[in-house]
């Protein structure tokens, strides 16, 4: 049997959809590295504004791209208490102008926080590059 790049048009009553809807895509995640820049300066000062930190903490936000959101990481001040940021999180996300945000604190196994805003535009990471049928 060899392999076929087509289906047959039905089977049936099922009417097959055309194998065009399957096609190579190399898109890959794509940032705007000055929103993500803005988000990282607008939260930031956010958790100054709330006395979360202070500048002499040297604090650094890391941003990790993902498909929907990207989640912004930090290692809170020894003595900072958790609940102390996630009860900012309507305050954060008015701030980071974000429909919605979730903060995960601690992320398990490490000793930061994450703050999830969603992507202005999400990524569909499902790409089928190619499909074979044996019929």
């Amino acid at each position: 049997d060899e392999p076929h790049s087509t289906l047959p048009p039905t089977k049936g009553d099922y009417k097959f959809p055309p194998i065009s809807l399957l096609m190579d895509n190399n898109e890959s995640l794509q940032d705007d590295p000055k929103e993500i820049q803005d988000n990282v300066n607008r939260l930031y000062q956010t958790l100054l504004e709330f006395n979360v930190i202070q500048p002499e903490d040297n604090i650094h936000v890391d941003a990790n791209l993902g498909p929907t959101v990207t989640q912004y990481t930090f290692t809170p001040p020894s003595g900072v208490k958790l609940k102390n940021i996630t009860s900012l999180e309507s305050d954060i996300a008015l701030k980071l102008k974000a429909e919605s945000i979730r903060i995960e604190a601690p992320i398990p196994g490490k000793d930061k926080v994450g703050i999830e805003i969603p992507n202005k535009n999400n990524i569909n990471l499902v790409f089928i590059l190619s499909l074979h049928f044996v019929i």
